[in-house]
């Protein structure tokens, strides 16, 4: 990271501004170059690595992309407003953000799957859902688990 004044170290920060995120974006390079989306999501954390959930459709370019394993850069980012110069001649943006790097996985298993959809579920609804035998069964869910990650702010 260059700017090093900027980063955050702090376990719990980074763990705040995922918690705090509304969508990831997740970047990946497929057969037809490069592709970036906007996501909900829900996450896991055990002993700093993340497992972020995300669901889909069955079918498309993102599914088909992910099915392969491929390599995925996400980031999260929390706009914190814009402070600037009366003339204009300075302006900035306030954030804090989390990057990270891993692979993506689909979830099969019915319970997995339903486990998955819970921690998307507890983000949107506030709450777990049951789901019923075959009830996930026109949804892909997929994983991504990020060992490697980093995170900033910008707030002065």
């Amino acid at each position: 990271m260059r700017r090093k004044d900027r980063e955050i170290t702090n376990f719990e920060d980074i763990k705040a501004i995922v918690e705090k995120g509304t969508f990831l974006t997740v970047a990946l390079t497929d057969e037809n170059g490069p592709y970036s989306l906007p996501l909900n999501y829900g996450y896991e954390e055990k002993d700093g690595i993340f497992t972020f959930y995300v669901h889909s459709a069955m079918e498309g370019r993102k599914v088909d992309a992910f099915r392969k394993g491929i390599p995925v850069s996400i980031s999260i980012t929390s706009f914190n407003g814009y402070h600037g110069s009366e003339d204009g001649s300075t302006w900035t943006s306030f954030f804090e953000s989390f990057i990270g790097f891993g692979n993506a996985r689909e979830i099969i298993e019915h319970r997995e799957k339903g486990r998955a959809m819970n921690t998307l579920m507890r983000r949107a609804a506030k709450r777990e859902f049951e789901f019923p035998e075959g009830s996930l069964a026109g949804t892909a869910v997929f994983a991504f688990d990020i060992s490697s990650y980093s995170a900033k702010r910008k707030i002065d």
